[in-house]
């Protein structure tokens, strides 16, 4: 890593499944307790969720972006629900 990493969140691409894959294997331990890691199998299964977060935002405004620190993807974080009532949103 960078001495000074810059962290950046990023829409993803289809181009970043590979990374979106890899970091999903490499830390698959840590993963297990979330329903979706036994669902991420491939480079294509993380393409296929690259691809229903955007057309998700597109319906919902839920967005779903990658956790960059410089060139290397190290995170995704999403907004899972927006109450505009009281304020409030759940962050994953």
């Amino acid at each position: 890593m960078p001495e000074n990493p810059t962290i950046e969140l990023r829409a993803f691409e289809t181009s970043n499944a590979p990374d979106l894959f890899s970091l999903i294997d490499t830390n698959r331990p840590q993963l297990a307790k979330f329903w979706w890691e036994s669902q991420t199998n491939s480079v294509e299964d993380s393409a296929l969720f690259i691809e229903k977060a955007r057309v998700d935002e597109s319906y919902t405004g839920r967005v779903t972006r990658g956790v960059w620190c410089g060139e290397t993807l190290v995170g995704v974080g999403s907004v899972h629900s927006v109450d505009w009532e009281l304020g409030r949103a759940a962050l994953g």
